[in-house]
Parts: C-alpha cells; sequence; structure tokens
C-alpha cells in the first residue's frame, strides 16, 4: 500500500497530463484485490471531498462483493470535478480461485469507464 501511495505522490509532482498506470501482479491469494480496494478508499478520501460533495464515492461497496475494484458508476456524481480517473481492470485466470469473468478483460470492464468519459471530455 506504501508503496502504491508514493506511486501517486511522485506521479503528482510531475506533468498531470500524462497517463498512468499502475499493474498489481502476483500470485492468487496475495491479497492483489484488497491492496487495490484500500488503495481506491485512500485515494477517494484523501484526493477527493467525502461523499457527498466529491466525484468518487468514499469506497468500492465491497461489502456486497468482496472483489469488487470499481465503484458503481451510479454512485458517482458528475456534476462535481473528477479529480482523477479510477478504471480498474481484473485480469483472470479461469482456471483460478475468484475468477469471476470470461472473456477480454477491456471489453469486461468497458461499462465502468465509459460514464466517466463524458466529464474528461
Amino acid at each position: 500500500m506504501e508503496l502504491l501511495r508514493a506511486a501517486w505522490e511522485r506521479i503528482n509532482q510531475f506533468d498531470k497530463s500524462e497517463p498512468q498506470l499502475v499493474v498489481l501482479l502476483g500470485e492468487s491469494g496475495l491479497g492483489k484485490t484488497r491492496v487495490t480496494q484500500e488503495f481506491y478508499n485512500w485515494l477517494s478520501m484523501t484526493h477527493d471531498a467525502s461523499e457527498p460533495n466529491g466525484y468518487w464515492p468514499d469506497d468500492l461497496g465491497q461489502k456486497e462483493s468482496n472483489l469488487k475494484i470499481n465503484p458503481d458508476p451510479e454512485a458517482c456524481d458528475n456534476g462535481k470535478p473528477m479529480p482523477f480517473l479510477w478504471w480498474g481492470i481484473r485480469l483472470s485466470d479461469p482456471s483460478a480461485r475468484n475468477t469471476i469473468y470470461s472473456g477480454g478483460a477491456i471489453s469486461t470492464y468497458l461499462n465502468y469507464l465509459i460514464p466517466h468519459l463524458e466529464p474528461v471530455s
């Protein structure tokens, strides 16, 4: 978690117009999803206003689904400025545990990205 926070702070020191990508890679069961959820929570609480005043919800709502890596698009407030773009993509191994999607990862998660592109343009 500290490495992700440090990477975020480092990125913010430079040109924010350049897209940045972070990849968490590791064996199944090491906690990548949990770290992603914690990072989102930290990011939404420290770099966006708290609900209901911010663009992003304060957490991913993973109480219903512990594998959730994106907030529900309906929970975001398009009337508020978007301080960062969040798009989680889960690359699953069909033979591994916690597999919830089949097909291409980009097309599977595109519905989580599209609602946020309109506020950017």
